[in-house]
């Protein structure tokens, strides 16, 4: 199970159950960006439905292609424990603290939170005016922990 967060005016973020996030596979497949040039070749021997440039998380090499192609959703690693990421027009970052496994989750210009390993809330900012039982979607943070852990495994 996956948690939501429900600001509260008092500066609160209440948690809220959310959807069920599974990984139905063992193995995840990405693109790299940079190489893509999206001729589709990639789909008739892709294990997976769908082609990659498609269907798959994007990663870029660098800041610069990552802001070059910002019409498209994607990630690149600011450093090796940070992980930056835009969904749905939305921009994120997602970094671990190595030593004590502590994570830190921006929507940027919006929400920070510190999150424990096991995803358990620590602390949360309201970077902006959010309004009151505004609701907080984690889908994002739980997309982009995936991939970090799994880059960094």
């Amino acid at each position: 199970a996956t948690f939501n967060y429900r600001y509260d005016q008092s500066g609160y973020f209440v948690p809220e159950q959310g959807e069920d996030f599974v990984l139905e596979k063992p193995a995840q497949i990405a693109n790299l960006a940079d190489f893509c040039n999206e001729c589709g070749d990639c789909d008739t021997y892709c294990p997976e439905y769908g082609g990659p440039f498609i269907e798959k998380p994007r990663f870029f090499f660098s800041k610069a292609s990552y802001e070059q192609f910002s019409k498209y959703d994607g990630f690149y690693f600011v450093d090796p424990h940070c992980i930056r990421g835009r969904m749905g027009g939305k921009e994120f970052l997602l970094a671990i603290n190595p030593d004590t496994r502590v994570y830190l989750w921006q929507e940027i210009g919006r929400i920070e939170f510190l999150l424990k390993e096991n995803h358990n809330f620590i602390s949360g900012i309201n970077l902006c005016e959010l309004p009151d039982r505004e609701l907080i979607d984690m889908r994002p943070y739980y997309h982009m922990r995936v991939l970090l852990d799994g880059i960094l495994k």
